[in-house]
């Protein structure tokens, strides 16, 4: 069917089955890429007493993934979506869920709830028609919480499934603390409810405050960015829906340049088929310049955060600052070395056919992207370590950084390992995984050396027996 037949309201309809830019999916059937993540979560929640831990960087999937688990196994209802602010608690959330799941009571005969005021916190009514029973609940510490908890299973469904999104946003430790608490009395009451946190960090016991006690209670699972073949599946099911062909060079630049984000799929996604739709002619292939019209409107719309980060390091400056930026956003690496930024920058300027900065000048560049007043985009990878290695300041950043390269006319790189010979750092410790980054490098510049001096030896050796 030819996009111009629908008229706009259809197509915005049927778009929006396909592409999600601003929201969570809620369901496995269009969260591609991710089998292997809700198959293991799926099997842990199944265990009793346990609960499930979803943390990355920004942008990756997180609530998607926890949202689409949650309506999978929720029976009778659907699940309890709750989203922290700084000032959350764990007496806020808890009451936030009564009252989600007290708004559901239509459907159940027996049951009604109401909030009353409570002396100590907040309070709740709970009364069964049936027997005229009545609970009175308050709930003002941990385990108030986990009694008002046990409630769920009478007044929402015979296993309450709650998602607690963006944990990391609770700014008192001592409160995310109370959560590794709550979830051992679950787990010691036999509770049936279960509990999928997400949030921001490289460790759920970051978050959590190191609760030791409660790590038994938690499945986590760390998102990694999306693989490629779940971007291209995204992307294949987004033209599908209107009978528009992507060819596989455009396929393979939107999903680099999306740097495993689905936020990035979905946006490119959306503007070039909204880009279609605009044009007066019906068009059945996606060619080149209308692939970078809809990525200049995604680009458009990208969070403000982002576009204040890269605005600070590049509006009002030489545009030598954009395109060294540019440069550390080359490659697959997430870790680089100077000298395969400058190797990237050389690159860039041979697409810009101009001629490169010296080496002090690039450099200096590069040190001023570290410094607040520019945005402080890029950081040094590992700070008091080893000097000369770069990344984002986070991993989110890099994606739109290659966007703005993109339509601008630069393609970089997105599969390149420069260090293919000395493997990146994050590779490194999953290959190493009882050891230090830094005991890692020194074993990596040991094998290093040794390979240069057998190459050495075989280059002389070479030599000697081919001397006249």
């Amino acid at each position: 069917m030819a996009i111009g037949s629908l008229s706009r309201s259809e197509f915005v309809e049927r778009l929006y089955k396909v592409v999600r830019p601003s929201s969570p999916i809620d369901t496995p059937e269009f969260l591609f890429g991710r089998n292997q993540q809700i198959s293991s979560i799926t099997d842990a929640l199944m265990a009793p007493g346990r609960h499930s831990f979803i943390y990355g960087s920004r942008g990756v999937g997180k609530s998607s993934l926890a949202h689409s688990v949650a309506f999978q196994l929720q029976d009778e209802t659907n699940p309890i979506l709750l989203s922290c602010s700084p000032s959350s608690t764990l007496e806020s959330i808890v009451s936030e869920a009564l009252k989600r799941a007290s708004s559901e009571l239509e459907s159940k005969s027996d049951w009604t709830a109401s909030v009353s005021i409570g002396i100590a916190g907040n309070g709740f009514k709970f009364e069964r028609k049936s027997t005229k029973e009545t609970k009175h609940i308050e709930i003002y510490d941990v385990s108030s919480a986990v009694f008002a908890l046990q409630h769920l299973e009478k007044i929402h469904s015979k296993i309450p499934y709650i998602v607690i999104d963006e944990f990391d946003r609770i700014d008192s430790s001592e409160e995310r603390e109370k959560f590794g608490t709550l979830l051992k009395q679950l787990g010691d009451m036999r509770c049936k409810v279960k509990i999928i946190f997400t949030g921001i960090a490289d460790s759920f016991q970051e978050i959590l405050c190191g609760h030791a006690s409660s790590a038994r209670q938690i499945h986590e699972l760390k998102l990694e960015p999306l693989p490629w073949d779940g971007r291209a599946r995204i992307i294949e099911r987004a033209f599908e829906e209107f009978n528009i062909f992507v060819p596989e060079d455009i396929k393979f630049r939107i999903s680099g340049l999306s740097d495993g984000f689905p936020h990035y799929v979905h946006i490119i996604c959306e503007k070039i088929l909204y880009a279609l739709y605009d044009k007066e002619n019906d068009i059945k292939e996606v060619d080149y310049p209308l692939f970078i019209q809809g990525l200049d409107d995604a680009v458009k719309s990208v969070e403000q955060s982002l576009k204040v980060s890269y605005n600070h390091a590049t509006e009002a400056r030489d545009a030598q600052y954009a395109y060294v930026l540019w440069s550390v956003a080359d490659s697959a690496d997430l870790q680089r070395k100077k000298a395969d930024i400058l190797q990237s920058y050389q690159d860039v300027c041979e697409q810009l056919k101009i001629t490169p900065l010296n080496d002090t000048s690039f450099s200096r560049i590069l040190s001023l992207l570290k410094k607040n007043e520019y945005g402080e985009v890029v950081v040094p990878a590992f700070p008091g370590k080893r000097s000369g290695w770069y990344k984002f300041n986070e991993n989110m950043l890099r994606g739109y950084v290659r966007m703005h390269a993109e339509v601008r006319g630069i393609q970089l790189d997105f599969q390149k390992n420069f260090t293919s010979n000395e493997p990146t750092a994050n590779s490194r410790v999953k290959n190493r995984f009882n050891k230090t980054i830094s005991q890692v490098e020194r074993e990596v510049d040991y094998e290093r050396r040794r390979n240069q001096e057998t190459l050495k030896e075989l280059s002389r050796e070479y030599a000697r027996r081919n001397k006249p």
